[in-house]
């Protein structure tokens, strides 16, 4: 195992998801890794570093950053990307066309790591996701949530 790398746990993702983990790798390790490091020399002119606010910022966005690099590596290097799905099939990367009473609604099933709820993109591990994973079109699912119980007719799956 890589040097840094924390997380052994495998993570199962689309394609679209491990390249934007991956954009977002180089992206934190070149542009904010140089921007941060001018900030920390810009703060460094102010002098006496233990009173210095600006210093002090830059130092804690610099471990954010670092933090977030180190697990950036741990689910690039665990992710296993997941294979096209048997055709009308819910799994992991399917655009999964839900019907009930208040019309027609689209999710896309990702890993855990790549959910995004503005984009409509579910976790397999969510309420919905786990319901929805290994059913097909046509079939009827009922998921609990909070705020009740929901029910859903599957009209398409691609």
């Amino acid at each position: 195992m890589k040097k840094g790398i924390k997380n052994s746990t495998t993570s199962y993702i689309t394609k679209e998801g491990l390249d934007l983990l991956k954009k977002e790798y180089e992206e934190r390790t070149t542009v904010a890794r140089n921007e941060i490091a001018t900030k920390i020399d810009e703060a460094r002119r102010f002098g006496d570093l233990s009173e210095n606010n600006a210093y002090s910022s830059a130092m804690e966005e610099k471990n954010f950053n670092e933090a977030r690099i180190e697990e950036l590596e741990g689910l690039i290097h665990n992710s296993v990307v997941v294979k096209d799905s048997v055709r009308g099939i819910v799994s992991l990367g399917s655009l999964v066309h839900l019907k009930n009473g208040k019309g027609v609604v689209k999710y896309k099933i990702v890993g855990a790591e790549e959910s995004d709820p503005e984009k409509s993109w579910i976790s397999d591990k969510s309420p919905l996701g786990k319901s929805l994973i290994g059913k097909k079109e046509g079939d009827v699912v009922k998921v609990h949530i909070p705020s009740g119980n929901v029910e859903f007719v599957i009209e398409k799956v691609e």
